[in-house]
């Protein structure tokens, strides 16, 4: 499985190409996801947000919110024959070259047999344009303003943000609310009516981390390189 790090390199290399996309789509899987933990975003997923991109992640077990995607597979399947490959080196040329003629060659009959990129040339002037400097905390904290997330107590503390957070035996069972400060840049634990009955006050995720998760990308280089050639 590719590693968070890796996956995080490869769509920067891509974004350096294409440039930003406004949303980027995604199922429920490792590494963009942990799928014991569904409506917490990863660390990948914040840096997205830092530069100014919409997660949207697809309901659990509905592949056909991402028909598209499911179905170029199929084709990119089908076109490239993975099974026959030599070996992974071969394998990413020959998927690449496919890509490359399904956007510049392939001419889509319902579409008055133009090519995609002459149905979408915004492709390739988007002026979106990538800049890792130009990642913003305030807008993570937004988003993780944003958010709402509902916890059972179990026995006397929950799970979030991959920590145990103890609010006492006397709220066993009871289902909690969580919102995030972004001044206090703290979690914000509410019971049922509403009443504030503790804040964590440890940060869950800090600008630092989310960047040096991102800066570790950096030093992955050999797969990347297979997949979009030297920067």
């Amino acid at each position: 499985m590719i590693k968070g790090p890796e996956l995080l390199q490869m769509f920067n290399r891509a974004f350096e190409r294409w440039g930003l996309p406004e949303v980027i789509k995604f199922d429920n899987g490792l590494p963009i996801v942990n799928p014991h933990q569904l409506d917490m975003p990863t660390l990948l997923v914040l840096w997205w947000v830092g530069l100014g991109i919409k997660p949207q992640r697809n309901a659990p077990a509905c592949p056909q919110q991402n028909s598209t995607v499911e179905g170029l597979q199929g084709i990119c399947e089908r076109w490239v024959q993975p099974s026959k490959q030599p070996d992974i080196e071969t394998f990413q040329r020959e998927l690449n070259e496919q890509l490359r003629i399904q956007r510049e060659v392939y001419q889509v009959t319902r579409m008055e047999r133009k090519t995609r990129i002459q149905l979408f040339p915004e492709l390739e002037n988007n002026t979106r344009i990538f800049d890792q400097k130009a990642f913003s905390w305030p807008k993570v904290k937004e988003y993780l303003a944003a958010q709402v997330w509902q916890r059972r107590v179990s026995q006397q503390a929950f799970r979030i943000f991959n920590i145990q957070i103890y609010v006492g035996k006397q709220f066993k069972g009871m289902e909690l609310t969580i919102t995030y400060d972004p001044i206090e840049e703290k979690l914000m634990i509410r019971a049922s009516d509403g009443r504030l009955i503790k804040t964590h006050d440890k940060k869950v995720v800090t600008e630092q981390e989310i960047l040096e998760y991102a800066s570790m990308s950096m030093n992955v280089n050999k797969l990347t390189t297979i997949l979009y050639g030297t920067s």
